[in-house]
């Protein structure tokens, strides 16, 4: 693992969004068990919820389905409740929005595998959105993390070179997407993936314990 990142260089701060900047997991297991329930399935762990988090609100009714079966009752119900109540338990992280005022001479983005209306809804609800140029959700392009597409379209879209941006993320689903996109990567060990996982996530160019731990190696 190449631990060397040179932030002095960098000119796009690309920022996964669940498990990231904010703490999302409770409402979105609350929001899963609440749809699966009203289909007559079995609630799912807190556990078992989080890993799959990560690939996105369709992929991970669909996972925790383990059918397609009731799929669209499920989305529907899922949608209706998480936006009625993405923001009884939901918080950034500690230190967010002080790391995000650090890097305010920055261009900010948010990339999630997330639908983009509820990325959007959630940082204008938590007074964020206006840090950032711009907010890419897992159905603004065709394609969503590990794909590069949605990085070579934050790319293009603000004209910066890959060597001049830097993915931060708790999922190897982060990891991969920024090498596809020649971008290099921080991988964040606090995360809703495990600790193990991202640790075994050797294609990440730097593993750090806290997303705060950002503002020392950039000051």
């Amino acid at each position: 693992m190449n631990k060397t990142i040179d932030f002095s260089a960098k000119e796009l701060f690309i920022f996964d969004l669940d498990g990231t900047l904010l703490d999302t997991k409770k409402d979105i297991v609350l929001a899963v068990n609440h749809a699966v329930s009203k289909c007559g399935i079995p609630p799912k762990s807190e556990s078992e919820i989080e890993n799959l988090i990560a690939s996105g609100t369709m992929t991970l009714i669909k996972d925790t389905l383990d059918s397609d079966k009731h799929f669209d009752e499920a989305f529907g119900h899922f949608s209706q409740y998480y936006q009625e109540h993405m923001f009884d338990h939901t918080a950034p992280y500690k230190g967010v929005e002080n790391l995000l005022e650090n890097l305010s001479h920055k261009t900010l983005v948010v990339l999630s595998n997330k639908r983009e209306r509820f990325c959007k809804l959630l940082l204008e609800g938590l007074k964020l959105i206006g840090l950032f140029e711009m907010v890419v959700g897992g159905d603004t392009v065709a394609h969503k993390k590990p794909h590069p597409a949605p990085l070579l379209h934050i790319l293009e879209n603000l004209n910066i070179a890959p060597e001049q941006a830097v993915m931060i993320g708790d999922s190897p689903l982060d990891i991969l997407a920024a090498k596809a996109a020649r971008v290099q990567s921080i991988g964040l060990l606090d995360g809703f993936t495990s600790r193990k996982t991202m640790l075994e996530q050797d294609d990440a160019d730097l593993l750090i314990p806290h997303l705060v731990d950002l503002i020392d190696l950039v000051s």
